[in-house]
């Protein structure tokens, strides 16, 4: 098995292991991609005195970049492959994201922006927090025992082909925290990839 890293137009890499048509991307680098633009919204709106993970204007300037940092990789990532996002709580936490405020609250807001993203969008995400990317990308090329085990899980995302999304879901959450970004356009090409890559 052979892993290489893919190009990609927001210079987020992923591994593309073609054999099994899957391509990781690892969600601390779209953290890291865009938490320099989170900090500079948190500091120009006066957030980040009263930092608070409740905050509806908090939330607002949070979901705006992530979402909009994991559409543009989805839509414009170069791969044949399928697409999943790779997600490790403790390497996430050890962003500046990951540090801001209260580590549990923290912790807690990105698990439930991780399932909010998952419930609009059609969208793979492995959750495993026993491995770091780069050791489970060097167990998956290990061809060990364990490393076929560890492949199947991933694989496993896709034994259920789950379609049932909407953009009236979209449409209300983004109206809910102003996230223009999020047009029926960018959901139906979102939409488009996702049906072309899972087949």
């Amino acid at each position: 098995m052979n892993a290489n890293y893919a190009a990609t137009d927001n210079k987020i890499p992923g591994v593309d292991i073609d054999i099994h048509n899957i391509c990781l991307i690892n969600m601390r680098d779209i953290i890291s991609l865009c938490e320099s633009d989170i900090f500079d919204d948190l500091h120009q709106y006066h957030l980040l005195d009263k930092f608070s993970f409740k905050s509806r204007d908090t939330k607002k300037v949070l979901y705006h970049h992530l979402l909009s940092i994991i559409c543009d990789t989805y839509i414009h990532h170069f791969t044949f492959n399928r697409i999943i996002i790779y997600y490790n709580e403790k390497e996430c936490m050890k962003t500046s994201l990951g540090r801001l405020g209260n580590k549990y609250r923290a912790g807690n807001f990105l698990n439930t922006t991780i399932n909010k993203i998952k419930s609009l969008l059609p969208i793979r995400i492995f959750y495993n927090d026993n491995h770091r990317f780069e050791e489970a990308v060097g167990l998956i090329n290990s061809n060990t025992g364990e490393g076929k085990d560890f492949l199947l899980k991933i694989k496993l995302l896709f034994a259920k082909k789950n379609l049932n999304f909407s953009f009236l879901k979209v449409k209300n959450f983004s109206q809910r925290y102003d996230l223009t970004f999020l047009s029926e356009k960018i959901f139906n090409s979102f939409f488009v990839k996702y049906k072309i890559l899972v087949q």
